[in-house]
């Protein structure tokens, strides 16, 4: 019989973790296409068919089980069904000890992939087939760190998800030493804890050599092994930005897990960061099929078409975000972009600001403040914008704009104090060498501002980050602006708009920030060629 593609869903009712190890087991088969964890963990507990469930995630086959413990003992469930008919395909039942639980999943596992007829190849049934480590306690602990660890990734994480995680993975490898999964998980928490993208709790020197132990550790049990090999791509991205040796690492993983969406995912994030956007665009739609209710997923594939300027892609999969989660703030803010950035229509956006606050129940001061300059209403804006601490950038800026000279230099010279006394401390930062830069400029000191803009982009070039890099050239373009020279600050805006970026014609053109440039030939002439979404399309 022949080998064919199978979407296989868990819907677990008790401990997540072993479950999540039979969809590993499941993942490792090359025959087989396995919905990801994020995507079927939104069906525990539906009251939905499992037709219904298909036809949402476009499967030909579900797994529905259960797995509950009472002390020592495990009763594991599941039923193979053919989505379309209601067939069985196989159901089976284990009542055993729990320190036969990895025995049970490499069985689960071999027996579903024989009822939908996949053929093994001898890598894979000795995958399926080993076992991590030879404590339960060990693997308990290494289970809830797991746990911990996919709710980090989730939106509105908090910091106590990642230490717990790091908690858990500790304690299982005080009981196993040698327990190599748990090295490579604890790898990965601690360069999560590190970077920004993940949260940027820790940005330590000290946190980075806990990675890097951990690590070494891994790669002395097995440099081999899948995870050994995943931990190795997160440490090598965010480490050292070394982006083809992540590429390999996480490629190399993926030749044994090919059904694994983060690790399609994690790829993907690393060839954007590349400026390989429609290749990471590839590797992130890949992601998504696989875990095709997955928030993250498709809220990051909406932002790189907007990078990308292609609104039709971004817009359909933010409208995936808003149906997969209705309240979620970041698709709702992404509409708000995806209007002002695609077409510039200010009444538009403001209306989904209403929609914004109404569904959300809350406001944003930053659409708020934003909507308010669009229109030139800097008195409302300013009024808003001194209820919060911070942003004196935006304070100096309408102080400016609303004639209070005096006003703005004690706010331009507030971000200064800031800056410089920080930078002390982070002296790598293009983002508060920049925000320096801007602070000079609006205090005179042309010369200096100019010097802060061009170190930020030096300290964070497109060319190793196409993610940061923008942002600094951005900067750099507001410096010139700042203090009168509007032929570079043009340059700036030239090569941002030749390149995948936030920056848009639309945008700049009803950015009042931009308005020294309105009579600029050259700025007329990037704003002519880079028109509103809706002239493109008619």
């Amino acid at each position: 019989m022949g080998v064919f593609p199978c979407h296989l869903l868990r819907r677990w009712l008790l401990t997540d973790g072993i479950t999540e190890d039979i969809l590993t087991h499941l993942s490792r088969i090359a025959g087989l296409s396995v919905v990801s964890r994020t995507s079927i963990m939104q069906y525990k507990n539906t009251e939905k068919t499992i037709r219904q469930i298909g036809e949402e995630l476009g499967v030909a086959t579900v797994l529905e089980g259960s797995v509950r413990r009472a002390g020592e003992m495990i009763r594991i469930t599941g039923q193979l069904i053919d989505a379309r008919t209601d067939k069985h395909l196989w159901a089976d039942m284990y009542d055993r000890e729990f320190t036969d639980i990895f025995l049970i999943q490499s069985e689960v596992a071999l027996r579903i992939a024989d009822a939908l007829q996949a053929t093994l190849s001898m890598e894979e049934l000795d995958e399926i087939q080993s076992t991590p480590t030879d404590s339960i306690a060990a693997y308990d602990f290494y289970l809830q760190g797991n746990a911990f660890l996919h709710r980090s990734r989730m939106r509105n994480a908090s910091r106590s998800y990642l230490e717990q995680a790091i908690e858990m993975y500790e304690k299982s490898i005080d009981i196993d030493p040698e327990f190599l999964l748990a090295y490579a998980k604890l790898t990965i928490a601690h360069v999560w804890m590190y970077w920004p993208g993940m949260g940027g709790y820790d940005q330590s020197e000290a946190r980075l050599e806990m990675a890097k132990r951990t690590l070494d550790i891994a790669k002395s049990l097995n440099p081999d092994h899948p995870q050994t090999h995943e931990a190795a791509g997160w440490y090598h991205h965010y480490r050292y930005r070394d982006y083809e040796t992540a590429i390999k690492e996480f490629g190399l993983a993926l030749e044994h897990q090919p059904n694994n969406s983060e690790l399609l995912e994690d790829i993907g994030y690393v060839l954007r960061r590349q400026g390989k956007y429609k290749e990471g665009v590839r590797s992130l739609r890949k992601a998504v099929e696989l875990d095709p209710l997955n928030y993250v997923i498709n809220v990051e594939l909406a932002k790189t078409y907007m990078r990308m300027r292609e609104w039709a892609e971004a817009e359909r999969f933010n409208h995936r975000c808003l149906i997969i989660s209705p309240e979620a703030s970041w698709a709702h803010s992404n509409r708000i972009s995806i209007i002002i950035s695609s077409t510039g229509n200010i009444e538009a956006a403001m209306e989904a600001y209403e929609d914004y606050e109404k569904i959300l129940d809350r406001s944003s001061v930053r659409w708020q403040v934003e909507l308010a300059i669009y229109n030139r209403n800097y008195e409302k804006a300013f009024k808003i914008q001194k209820t919060r601490d911070g942003r004196f950038e935006n304070k100096a800026w309408l102080s400016n704009a609303l004639g209070y000279s005096e006003q703005a230099i004690a706010y331009y010279d507030t971000m200064r104090a800031r800056a410089e006394e920080e930078i002390v401390n982070t002296p790598e930062s293009g983002s508060l060498h920049g925000y320096l830069g801007k602070a000079y400029a609006g205090l005179g000191r042309k010369e200096e501002a100019i010097r802060e803009g061009k170190l930020a982009v030096e300290l964070h070039p497109v060319s190793l980050d196409s993610g940061f890099g923008p942002a600094r050239i951005f900067q750099l373009a507001e410096i010139y602006r700042l203090v009168g020279d509007y032929d570079a600050a043009v340059d700036q805006l030239e090569y941002l708009l030749s390149i995948p970026c936030f920056v848009t014609g639309p945008g700049l053109n009803i950015d009042p920030l931009w308005d020294p440039l309105r009579d600029h030939p050259r700025f007329q002439k990037l704003i002519a060629e880079n028109p509103p979404w809706s002239t493109v399309d008619s």
